[in-house]
């Protein structure tokens, strides 16, 4: 299948959840996503957020494609930001990303993002989709990730009810992971976060052979759209 040659080295799934999940920036897509653009609009009931780091947001932001920056050519010049077509298209894994929390009743949105942020979470989400289920096929493409790392991961992903162990009687005996309901909800969330990290993060694969990944996931993640 066209997506088992697509290592973390390809698709850099972390980037794109690094880049929703760095403070404020969820927040400040989804407020232009209901209208608001100015500086002023995006304090609005966030005491917290000073205007230093609410620049620096801004900025990350344009810097990655997901904002542009206007000013008008008035007597009282102002700046107004809106999303990009790039930022725009992250509606789709934001949208999945709410349904999850709120229809599984999971985390609340902020919290379920950060857990699903956390390094080599989703990496090995996926991989229990594409057919991965011994804790040395985790590691395969994966150089830096640890044994002790691995394991405080899939501790931490059975914790939350995503996967389960199953210990196999076998000679010698083996443990396998495999993903509950739950996790199994968790499939177009992780299909819109890799359309758009193949669409934006990626530019080694030619469009014809994009498309194919693409048909690909849809397979192995059972989507039906």
């Amino acid at each position: 299948m066209a997506s088992e040659i697509v290592s973390e080295n390809f698709l850099p799934l972390s980037e794109t959840l690094a880049l929703i999940n760095k403070k404020w920036n969820i927040e400040l897509i989804r407020d232009m996503f209901f209208g608001k653009k100015r500086f002023k609009d995006f304090k609005e009931g966030r005491a917290s957020l000073s205007n230093k780091v609410l620049s620096n947001c801004l900025k990350n932001l344009e810097k990655n494609g997901i904002i542009e920056k206007q000013i008008s050519n008035s007597n009282h010049s102002t700046t107004e930001y809106y999303l990009t077509g790039r930022g725009k298209e992250l509606n789709r894994i934001i949208y999945e990303l709410v349904v999850f929390a709120l229809e599984e009743n999971f985390y609340p949105v902020n919290e379920t993002l950060s857990f699903l942020a956390k390094k080599w979470n989703t990496e090995i989400i996926k991989d229990i989709f594409s057919g991965k289920k011994h804790f040395k096929e985790f590691k395969e493409g994966k150089p830096d990730l640890s044994n002790k790392v691995l394991s405080e991961c899939l501790k931490n992903l059975e914790s939350n009810g995503i996967i389960e162990k199953r210990i196999l009687n076998s000679n010698p005996f083996s443990t396998e992971y495999y993903l509950t309901k739950l996790g199994e909800s968790l499939n177009k969330f992780i299909y819109e976060l890799a359309v758009f990290t193949l669409n934006y993060k990626n530019k080694q694969f030619t469009e014809e052979f994009t498309s194919i990944i693409k048909e690909d996931f849809m397979k192995t993640l059972k989507i039906n759209y």
